[in-house]
């Protein structure tokens, strides 16, 4: 049995998105054995009849499920469902994942023939993945940005541009001089987050030679919605910040328009996210809403957090400090209702005030 990628491709095109999370209307490429649908959320599903998969790799095991479905005419059946993320390739990762799939046997050997693609299919999942993490990235970097710009006096707006260093490699995804921020977004529930090394949540210096005085980590839960009313999307939210720098006199509000967006399409840059608001702002890779849990700006600084030091590490002759990662999880409440400081606008004032701004 052989198919070509353009016709499997072209098929995906043509789903119809499902109105029910049960009922399925299936595309069987391969009968009762492999098909692809469209869920109510748009997103491109790989069905794979036979018994239940039982996947090795980490991000099959959290994108397949196994269930009763039924079809149009309430018929039952039973299927691994493979559940793509969104992104504007997906269709693509789809058809390449069943071409590979057809090929390792899937019409005789489901099983086996997911066994053998495993590696591959894992692959794809996590490029997707990874690409919905950078996006909510930006989101959370540009939410704390807009906070920030609200409340900043219009004389200091091309110095708040300049202090967002997020979408480069720097220590901090603000300096505000003489304070410093760093930016982590999560779908958690939960302020748990990963720590690249040690210098994250070490007071040091800014990148034009200040001493930092206060150092704080802004957490962001950030959750996809399913319904767009009252929700935020990564253009909405850069379209805010362009309004806000149109206080600026006019002279100086196409540089700096030019430059706040070179900066968003820099972001994230080793993930391939290169976000283009004049020519993205209306894909659906980018206009995917999303809703806004909660806002923490902790103040690490505070002896009640512990966490992982330089200093511990100090011993350690043979260790590099800055290889060192580690996994953070802050809780709701440090030092009641000092630490943290809980909303963007809150934190954005506590922010600007320390640094002498308001």
């Amino acid at each position: 049995m052989t198919f070509k990628y353009e016709t499997i491709r072209q098929r995906m095109a043509d789903l119809p998105r499902q109105t029910s999370t049960r009922e399925r209307e299936i595309d069987w490429i391969v009968p009762e054995r492999l098909g692809v649908s469209r869920g109510h959320r748009g997103h491109v599903e790989i069905f794979i009849g036979g018994p239940e998969l039982q996947p090795t790799l980490a991000a099959l095991r959290d994108n397949i499920d196994y269930q009763t479905w039924y079809g149009q005419q309430q018929n039952q059946f039973n299927a691994n469902r493979l559940l793509l993320p969104s992104a504007d390739y997906f269709e693509q990762a789809a058809a390449f994942i069943c071409i590979e799939l057809i090929d390792a046997g899937v019409e005789h050997d489901p099983a086996g023939a997911f066994a053998s693609k495993e590696p591959i299919i894992d692959v794809w999942l996590q490029q997707l993945q990874l690409t919905n993490q950078a996006v909510l990235g930006l989101a959370g970097e540009l939410l704390m940005f807009e906070a920030l710009m609200s409340i900043a006096p219009t004389d200091r707006l091309l110095d708040l541009l300049a202090s967002w260093l997020g979408y480069t490699h720097s220590t901090r995804d603000f300096e505000i001089p003489p304070v410093g921020i760093e930016i982590k977004t999560t779908t958690r529930g939960t302020s748990r987050h990963h720590i690249n090394n040690p210098d994250q949540l070490e007071l040091g210096r800014t990148s034009g030679g200040t001493a930092e005085t206060n150092l704080f980590l802004a957490s962001i839960g950030l959750q996809w919605a399913d319904q767009p009313e009252g929700a935020w999307t990564l253009p909405l939210v850069v379209d805010r910040l362009l309004q806000h720098l149109n206080k600026l006199a006019p002279s100086q509000q196409e540089e700096a328009h030019t430059e706040l967006l070179s900066k968003i399409e820099q972001y994230g840059g080793d993930n391939k996210l290169g976000y283009n608001h004049l020519a993205m702002r209306d894909s659906p890779r980018y206009n995917r809403p999303f809703g806004i849990e909660f806002a923490r700006l902790y103040d690490v600084g505070d002896p009640a957090i512990k966490v992982l030091r330089l200093s511990d590490l100090s011993e350690f002759d043979n260790v590099d400090p800055g290889s060192v990662s580690y996994q953070v999880r802050l809780p709701r409440k440090v030092n009641g209702d000092l630490n943290p400081q809980n909303g963007f606008q809150t934190a954005a004032s506590h922010v600007l005030t320390l640094a002498g701004w308001t």
